[in-house]
């Protein structure tokens, strides 16, 4: 239970205040796997689990150990009601989930792990509220969020900065110069771009940011409470603020009815009492700001029911309402789930992002830039001043001490791909220096012998050259495949050879199969080819 303080403080800034009494299994860690305790300490499930989520719906998010390490969802009983396969999956809500495989684009699926839909261009999706999900797409000026339906259909087209999630038929969201407002189901701006922050309505009610202060605004976007505090969170009919790096409570007209004074303090929700931390630890105060069990332990969750998770520094164990052991410490750990809900009143596991490398659109890009005569426009037949003009090259720009020169740099091929053209090759003249030396001049009529496009994966791309080199051997016409040597693949035409091979990205090599004589004798003027 290290840094606990820290990671509560990195938390979102809007907590959500639900109930957190339906938790009856509980995800622990011994050793190096999670297991399923009751609120009792008694194992309903054995240790098995890399990482764990509570249970949503029925249902926990469960990852395999190594060296599979997949996803799949378990029941009550431990049983595999979903096999583990997926890379990436969310818990349930609203009877979906999200599902990622190896190189999978989001897929919604219901509880029996049927497919309901996939969103093929989704960067980024989050869980159902309210019937509509979140997701995002990237283009050239960055992501954009829109929401889709329980059917797949976008009700809401992409272009938003940022968003939240609906609730209470509003939605915050984010417009290019990070302001936030509110959007109705419709996706029309129900409360106007005003804020540096919003959370989400409960109770007709929502904390908002402006100049580093937050407050509470109601469905029609008037203040409830001017923006005042550090940080406010909605806490049924009162409000846990923070003041002066202090935590306290105020009443829905912003007047104070615990003193700020805690280090960290959690909502009451539906609790009478609640953890906060004086001095160096944990214990629980009620209503009136009373300390009802004693500061005496290094973290401290909610009470779920009539008994709290609670730790001693090593060790997690159970308490009762009078800060009595039901469960003595004995557990190494609780998930990062159990933190977050109890946290945030929401899951960890909320949120997915595609594993999706389309290979298409690179493979598309190269097949229209080589052809059977041709490369970007080039042939080998094409005298270096030529090339020059064509790229906007000037003699100031070779270095005559390397025999790999960029004509292209930095081509935007698609969001997980980068590329880049080079000559190789030292098209380098020596002439006299009129004494007793040799200097070295460009070639104009250098006939380059060897091109090298070179192709740098991120994102997605990232491990999948593979992939990427078969998509583009099958893609370029007017070649066939003579031999493959180990991973690169060998394309022959009358003309020319191309080798694609693997070398921290996919290289592409472009190599004549009748070398053209030079124009020119030179005292020293020899291709060096780089492998």
């Amino acid at each position: 239970m290290k840094n606990v303080s820290k990671l509560l403080i990195l938390l979102s800034i809007f907590l959500y205040s639900c109930s957190t009494s339906g938790v009856k299994l509980i995800p622990v860690k011994n050793d190096k796997e999670y297991q399923y305790i009751d609120t009792d300490g008694k194992i309903i499930i054995n240790a098995q689990f890399s990482e764990a989520s509570l249970f949503y719906e029925g249902l926990a998010l469960v990852k395999s150990t190594p060296p599979a390490s997949k996803w799949g969802y378990i029941d009550e009983e431990g049983k595999y009601v979903i096999q583990p396969k997926y890379k990436m999956a969310t818990v349930f809500s609203e009877g979906i989930a999200w599902v990622v495989e190896e190189n999978g684009a989001p897929v919604a699926i219901n509880k029996e792990g049927k497919t309901l839909f996939t969103l093929q261009n989704a960067d980024e999706v989050n869980n159902f509220h309210d019937g509509m999900a979140a997701f995002s797409i990237a283009d050239s000026t960055g992501s954009k969020w829109g929401f889709v339906d329980k059917e797949g259909k976008i009700i809401i087209a992409p272009q938003f900065a940022a968003v939240m999630h609906f609730s209470e038929g509003l939605c915050a969201v984010a417009n290019r110069k990070n302001k936030w407002g509110f959007i109705n189901p419709k996706g029309e701006l129900s409360i106007n771009y005003q804020f540096d922050i919003a959370g989400i309505f409960e109770n007709e009610k929502a904390a908002v940011g402006l100049n580093n202060k937050v407050g509470i605004i109601d469905a029609d976007g008037k203040y409830k409470i001017n923006p005042q505090f550090g940080r406010i969170y909605i806490d049924d009919e009162i409000f846990l603020v923070e003041q002066n790096g202090k935590w306290g409570w105020c009443d829905n007209e912003g007047k104070l009815i615990i003193n700020p004074q805690f280090e960290i303090a959690f909502p009451f929700g539906n609790n009478d009492i609640t953890p906060v931390k004086s001095g160096d630890n944990f214990g629980y105060v009620d209503k009136e700001g009373k300390m009802t069990i004693n500061p005496q332990f290094s973290f401290a969750f909610p009470f779920n029911g009539d008994n709290a998770i609670v730790s001693n520094g090593s060790q997690v164990g159970i308490i009762d309402e009078e800060g009595k052991y039901l469960v003595n410490p004995q557990f190494e750990n609780v998930s990062k789930d159990v933190m977050h809900y109890f946290s945030n009143k929401i899951s960890a596991f909320q949120t997915a992002e595609t594993d999706y490398f389309d290979v298409s659109v690179i493979a598309n890009y190269i097949s229209k830039e080589i052809t059977s005569d041709s490369f970007w426009g080039i042939t080998f037949s094409m005298p270096l001043n030529k090339i020059m003009e064509k790229f906007k090259i000037s003699a100031s720009d070779w270095n005559s001490y390397s025999s790999s020169f960029k004509i292209m740099d930095d081509i935007s091929i698609s969001k997980d791909a980068e590329g880049d053209l080079s000559l190789i090759g030292k098209p380098l003249r020596y002439i006299s220096d009129g004494w007793y030396g040799v200097r070295s001049v460009i070639d104009d009529e250098y006939l380059p012998q060897h091109y090298l496009f070179r192709i740098n994966l991120k994102g997605n791309g990232v491990g999948k050259e593979q992939n990427l080199i078969s998509a583009i051997s099958k893609s370029i016409k007017g070649y066939t495949e003579q031999v493959k040597e180990n991973e690169s693949i060998i394309l022959e035409n009358k003309n020319h050879i191309i080798r694609i091979n693997e070398n921290g990205g996919v290289e592409i090599h472009i190599i004549p199969k009748l070398v053209p004589p030079q124009n020119k004798s030179e005292t020293s003027n020899t291709l060096q080819e780089t492998e």
